[in-house]
C-alpha cells in the first residue's frame, strides 16, 4: 500500500510537470487527460480506492498548478469548473473500469489455477490402479497447489483434531465417500476456495475413482467366473468321455453273457471284464467326488 501511495504521488507529479510544455499547443483546461494514465495505472495495480485517491489528487494538482488563478485552490472562470468536474467524473469512471478489469483478471487467474488443480487431481486419482494408493499422491498435489503445509484425503468418515479440520467429501446422493483434512491455520481466502471449488471437484473425482475400482473388481470376478465355466465345461467333456468307455464295456459284456454259445472260460473272462470296468468306473466317480469337494 505504501508503494502504491508513493507511485501515485510520483505519477501525479510527472503528469503535472508534463502539462507545462503542452500549454503551448493546447489550452490548459483541456490538458486534464494527461492525468488519466496515472489514474488507470494505480487502479489497475492497487485497486479502485487508490485509483479514486489518485483521481482526487490529480484534480487538486490540476486546479492548483494549471487553472487560473494558479497556486490557489480556487477557480475564477465558471467554465473551468465544468472542465474540472468532467475530469473528476472521467477519472472516477476510469478507476472503476480499471478495477473491473483487474477483478476479471484475478477471476480468470483463479479459474486457471483451479482447472490446473482439478487436472492434477484427475491424473493422480484416475490414472492409478487403486484409489487408496492414489490418494497419497493426490493429497500431496493438493497441498502444493493450494500452498498448504499439509493435506490428507482419507476414504470414509474421519475426524479432525487440534491441528487439522475435517471436510467431508460426499457423492451426489449425500453419502460421504472420503474426508479431506486441512490445517486449522488455513487462511480464510484459501479455505473459501477449498469449499467452493476444490471440494465439489474432489468429491466427483473420488466418486469416479471408487466406481472405477468397483467396475474393475467386477470385471476380474466376471473373468474368473468365465474361466471357471470354461474349466468346468472342458472337465465335463473329458469326464463324460472317460465314463462312457467303461460303461460301454460293461454293457457289451452284459449282452455277451446272455449268449448260449459261450464257454465257461469266455464267461469267466467277461465277468472279470465287468468287474474290472466297474472298479474303474467306481474309481472315476470317487475322484469326481473328491474334485467337487475341492
Amino acid at each position: 500500500m505504501l508503494l502504491g501511495v508513493a507511485v501515485s504521488a510520483l505519477a501525479v507529479a510527472v503528469a503535472t510537470a508534463a502539462i507545462y510544455p503542452l500549454k503551448s499547443v493546447a489550452p490548459a483546461v483541456s490538458l486534464s487527460v494527461v492525468y488519466l494514465p496515472a489514474v488507470l495505472l494505480i487502479s489497475s495495480l492497487w485497486g479502485v480506492l487508490p485509483g479514486l485517491a489518485t483521481a482526487l489528487l490529480s484534480a487538486a494538482a490540476f486546479n492548483f498548478f494549471h487553472i487560473a488563478p494558479t497556486t490557489r485552490f480556487t477557480i475564477a472562470d465558471s467554465r473551468n469548473w465544468v472542465a474540472l468536474a468532467a475530469f473528476v467524473i472521467v477519472a472516477i469512471v476510469t478507476s472503476w473500469i480499471a478495477e473491473l478489469a483487474r477483478s476479471r483478471s484475478r477471476e480468470a487467474e483463479r479459474g486457471r489455477a483451479e482447472a490446473d488443480v482439478a487436472a492434477q487431481l484427475a491424473r493422480e486419482l484416475l490414472a492409478g490402479a487403486d484409489t487408496r494408493l492414489a490418494l497419497a499422491g493426490a493429497s500431496h498435489q493438493l497441498a502444493v497447489a493450494l500452498g498448504l503445509t499439509s493435506a490428507t484425503i482419507e476414504l470414509g468418515t474421519g475426524d479432525g483434531d487440534e491441528r487439522r479440520r475435517a471436510i467431508p467429501l460426499a457423492d451426489g446422493g449425500g453419502n460421504q465417500l472420503a474426508t479431506l483434512l486441512v490445517p486449522r491455520s488455513t487462511p480464510a481466502e484459501i479455505d473459501e476456495r477449498i469449499r467452493d471449488s476444490v471440494v465439489p471437484t474432489l468429491s466427483a473425482l473420488v466418486a469416479i475413482a471408487l466406481r472405477r475400482d468397483q467396475v474393475q473388481a467386477e470385471a476380474v470376478e466376471t473373468a474368473a467366473l468365465r474361466h471357471s465355466d470354461e474349466v468346468k465345461t472342458a472337465l465335463l467333456r473329458a469326464v463324460s468321455h472317460d465314463l462312457r468307455t467303461p460303461l460301454t464295456a460293461i454293457v457289451a459284456a452284459g449282452h455277451a453273457l446272455s449268449s448260449a454259445s459261450l464257454t465257461d472260460r469266455d464267461r469267466s473272462d467277461l465277468a472279470a471284464a465287468v468287474v474290472a470296468e466297474g472298479e474303474r468306473l467306481a474309481a472315476m466317480v470317487e475322484k469326481l467326488l473328491d474334485l467337487s469337494r475341492l
